[in-house]
């Protein structure tokens, strides 16, 4: 995918890159067979912010970074032992899928704002650098039909999740990571939290029994809240997904990995 040199300019200026070693990278490593290995991957749904930018016309973030490992240490990082030499270690994309009803997602881009890579598809990679990588690639939805940079785009109102499976790549001697997923949403609230007080409950039953057999459910409120799966309709797959995630309550994403 190309974008202009405008955008490219702007991007520069605009998006500031972390090179500060932090809780909540994940950090990049080798199996003792030299198969990629990746840890501390997000457990948790990763939040994409309204960016207020018309380069970036939708929800983004610069989380989860990637970083590589430094040291052998068994006891907190497990199996995976520093990378050595010269390497193109690239994270492609695998699958991308919205999380509540299972379709193929358009409109999720990755974006390397150092070398403007962009993966926006399954087959597509971004660079995120040698053995001593670390970088913040920006992940970005976008909400802009008519803004020529972005191939893919999904309607203003869109309010979901993108389930992301990725895996790392080498140029080199380093055959694939085995596949990692991430889900990104730009809901502040928890899915099947219908009444936004942070735990899934009899609060949100009572309120999917509120609009129990609802039909023509839409964007932006998909009917209050209650057709979870947003497929129209407020029914038994709503009342699944409330199941599943009863008693759920938010989860902290900086609690995952650890400085180093």
């Amino acid at each position: 995918m190309k974008i202009t040199l405008q955008t490219l300019i702007v991007l520069c200026f605009c998006v500031n890159v972390s090179h500060a070693q932090h809780i909540g990278d994940i950090w990049v490593g080798i199996t003792d067979s030299d198969q990629l290995k990746v840890t501390f991957v997000p457990e948790c749904e990763i939040l994409l912010t309204d960016s207020g930018s018309t380069i970036f016309p939708g929800w983004t973030n610069n989380i989860p970074g990637f970083d590589h490992i430094v040291t052998y240490d068994p006891n907190s990082t497990g199996e995976i032992y520093p990378m050595s030499g010269s390497h193109d270690i690239r994270l492609e994309i695998v699958s991308l899928t919205n999380f509540v009803n299972g379709d193929n997602f358009q409109g999720f881009h990755a974006l390397n704002n150092v070398t403007f890579d962009i993966a926006d598809e399954p087959g597509n990679s971004i660079e995120l650098g040698s053995s001593n990588l670390h970088i913040h690639p920006i992940f970005f939805i976008n909400n802009d039909e008519n803004n020529n940079t972005w191939i893919y785009s999904v309607d203003p109102d869109w309010v979901g999740r993108v389930e992301v499976t990725f895996k790392l790549t080498d140029s080199g001697s380093y055959s694939d990571s085995e596949p990692f997923t991430i889900v990104f949403t730009n809901d502040e609230y928890m899915l099947a939290d219908i009444n936004h007080d942070n735990i899934v409950d009899m609060h949100d039953l009572a309120a999917l029994g509120a609009q129990w057999d609802q039909t023509g459910c839409v964007l932006p409120d998909w009917c209050q809240g209650a057709d979870i799966n947003q497929d129209g309709q407020v029914s038994t797959g709503d009342l699944f997904w409330l199941a599943h995630k009863w008693l759920d309550t938010p989860e902290d994403c900086s609690l995952n990995g650890n400085d180093q």
